[in-house]
């Protein structure tokens, strides 16, 4: 996980004073992008240049796994919220993307709410497979996991999603409206996201 904030105008994002990390958790300015008019599955073109990079971990069983970093690269326009990740996978002709239940296929997941608490408000949740499969789902982090349906909300972000397999890796792409974020201006003009 990752603490980011939307890009600030005249304060701490622009003259280099956000903090590297919050806690546990690693800390990045979401910059300010160009809309694009075709989403770019190419991490190290044009279209991606100026957005912020961090290297995760690849956790599948919650430990660290060597040669197995995931490359996520996060920008914003006024309109939509990027997101593309660059998955290492030495045995590409193994992934997995037919389990019964999609976050145990080969997948990348983005738990997002543009804001500072969640307490007692959802959160939005996005997996992607490596076949382009997805869902999307809103929940809320407080109740205990057996009562977590009676806190699910319906979720039907317009997102536009691209997977594209390559050598040793697989690209994900996400295109969220900011619409379907519910984000607020605060967050719009340098408050704090969850992701």
């Amino acid at each position: 996980g990752a603490v980011g904030c939307a890009p600030l105008k005249g304060s701490g994002a622009a003259s280099g004073k956000v903090p590297e990390n919050i806690g546990d958790l690693p800390m990045l300015v979401i910059p300010a992008g160009e809309e694009l008019k075709e989403l770019s599955t190419d991490l190290d073109g044009a279209a991606w240049k100026g957005a912020a990079t961090l290297t995760l971990a690849n956790s599948g069983n919650g430990k660290a796994v060597d040669g197995m970093a995931t490359e996520a690269k996060v920008f914003c326009s006024g309109q939509n919220l990027y997101v593309g990740y660059r998955c290492t996978e030495p045995d590409m002709e193994h992934l997995q993307t037919k389990a019964l239940d999609i976050w145990g296929r080969d997948s990348v997941e983005l738990f997002i709410e543009p804001q500072e608490s969640l307490v007692k408000k959802p959160y939005g949740h996005v997996i992607v497979d490596a076949a382009g499969g997805r869902l999307c789902e809103r929940g809320h982090t407080y109740p205990r996991y057996f009562q977590l349906n009676a806190y699910e909300e319906t979720w039907r972000p317009k997102a536009e999603i691209q997977v594209k397999k390559g050598t040793g890796e697989w690209v994900c792409v996400i295109k969220l409206p900011l619409a379907d974020l519910q984000v607020t201006d605060a967050a719009k003009t340098g408050g704090l996201w969850r992701m």
